[in-house]
């Protein structure tokens, strides 16, 4: 009874606080007309109403399950859509952008979210890490065009996410394990790990509003 209340104590205390930047939601969230979140995970809502959850498993808030392929909806069906932090785990991220090109209307916005350097995570289905110049190579050969990048997490994120995992995956429980966390959380990121402001020379994570152009 004591050693499950220990380890549940530690579990929950472990819990790192290494939040996420809902930057690319608001923009998206913002933007006026028929929206399509690709790859919703039920972590977050939206203030509008005009916008179908899709995703490739049934969850909480999903509006539309599909196989990955082919997106059902017609062409030119959406105003806008979101991809936040999904281009990374798919197969042929040039395949889901074309499917995204499709379905949305001509002059139509697109918000994407991507990894420049993260942990591995939802492995095994973890496949792509992006740089603003390599994510720009391949939306233009889906005729979308990049019209400005914002960044969303710095070095200082990507480091904390990676020291914890590294915490979290040494299976260790008891004195040891806390007073890891504890040094790793109260004297490691306080004094060394504060986040800064993500730039073009500081971030780990990076979006971008992308819009569909029509090339003659």
């Amino acid at each position: 009874m004591i050693s499950r209340i220990w380890y549940k104590f530690l579990n929950n205390l472990g819990k790192w606080p290494c939040d996420r930047n809902m930057k690319s939601i608001e923009i998206f969230d913002g933007l006026y007309g028929k929206g399509l979140d690709i790859g919703h995970d039920g972590e977050y809502t939206f203030k509008s109403d005009n916008i179908t959850r899709l995703n490739i498993h049934p969850g909480n808030n999903i509006d539309v399950v599909y196989d990955g392929g082919i997106i059902p909806f017609e062409d030119k069906t959406f105003d806008k859509i979101l991809l936040r932090c999904v281009l990374e785990h798919v197969n042929d991220p040039e395949s889901l952008l074309k499917e995204a090109s499709r379905i949305l209307k001509e002059n139509g916005v697109m918000v994407i979210e991507v990894p420049f350097i993260n942990p591995v995570h939802a492995a095994p289905i973890d496949n792509f890490r992006f740089t603003p110049n390599g994510l720009k190579i391949i939306l233009i050969n889906q005729k979308l065009q990049i019209d400005s990048i914002f960044y969303t997490e710095d070095h200082n994120w990507a480091i904390k996410w990676l020291l914890w995992q590294r915490l979290k995956e040494s299976n260790e429980i008891g004195l040891k394990y806390l007073l890891k966390f504890i040094f790793l959380k109260y004297f490691i990121n306080p004094l060394f790990l504060r986040s800064r402001t993500p730039d073009e020379k500081n971030f780990a994570q990076f979006g971008c509003i992308v819009k569909k152009v029509n090339y003659t």
